[in-house]
């Protein structure tokens, strides 16, 4: 008997995020059917829809607010860098099945959009501060008011520290320790017939890995183990207009600048204006 998984979207809501417990978004994809997620070390992860994972998996279009979140050196997500806090998401919208033709590069097997809150939901303060005995700590912080009474804003801030993993051989801890650090600013203004919103966002993240097949370059060959640091970062800047026509279509535009950049050690370095 096959049971086959029909294509329509399936959504996740904030309160389903809530009572999840999670504290990355891959592990909140975890819930929706189709979506493979595994956890390869500390903090890293690979996701993928209908196969094909991999830590380098470039078959699934990842967006936040319409706007793609994927790594240009690969085609795919490093979702150790967290694109949005969980407490700041509305819902995730998940489509599985091919939709490149209507969603653009990368939607060959499904697309994920994370959809943040409105700011005028988001006023007052919060503080929340996570804790685990597994050495997963997490310190959320957020406020949002209003500037007028057709403009308001929010101020988020998020930092998730991960704690190394223990090697199966050795019985010692690997060097997969994470830290991400993330703050984002949302403005939400009526103007005219329609709506501008403006994100700031700004992030950095490194992570420490342990390369246990590093091959020498001079005979005699011989395997040894090696280590190296990966360090990331991003500063956004993006805007949107949206409004409705009389027929009562909804019409946006939307305009993004990311300044970006990645080091791995001295194996690797990237700078990149998007």
């Amino acid at each position: 008997t096959f049971t086959a998984i029909p294509l329509f979207p399936a959504v996740i809501s904030a309160e389903d995020i809530r009572r999840s417990g999670a504290q990355a978004l891959p592990d909140v994809l975890r819930m929706v059917p189709g979506i493979e997620v595994a956890q390869i070390d500390s903090g890293r992860y690979a996701v993928s829809a209908r196969g094909f994972n991999g830590r380098f998996a470039n078959k699934l279009q990842v967006l936040v607010d319409g706007r793609s979140i994927y790594r240009p050196t690969f085609s795919g997500v490093m979702w150790e860098n967290d694109p949005v806090a969980l407490a700041d998401i509305e819902r995730i919208e998940v489509i599985r099945g091919p939709g490149a033709a209507m969603w653009g590069v990368n939607a060959v097997s499904g697309v994920i959009n994370i959809i943040s809150k409105h700011s005028r939901d988001q006023a007052g303060g919060l503080v929340a501060p996570t804790f685990s005995s597994r050495g997963q700590h997490q310190f959320r912080g957020r406020y949002g008011g209003a500037a007028g009474p057709d403009t308001t804003w929010k101020l988020s801030f998020q930092g998730r520290r991960a704690g190394p993993s223990t090697q199966f051989a050795a019985n010692v801890d690997s060097q997969d320790r994470l830290h991400n650090d993330a703050m984002d600013f949302r403005l939400d203004s009526r103007l005219g017939d329609g709506e501008l919103t403006l994100w700031a966002n700004a992030g950095e993240s490194s992570m420490d890995d342990l390369v246990v097949a590093q091959v020498s370059p001079l005979p005699p060959l011989s395997l040894s183990a090696g280590s190296y640091q990966q360090r990331s970062r991003s500063h956004t800047l993006a805007s949107r207009y949206r409004w409705l026509t009389a027929t009562g279509v909804e019409s946006s535009v939307q305009a993004s600048f990311q300044d970006s950049s990645l080091d791995m050690s001295s194996m690797y370095r990237e700078d990149r204006q998007t």
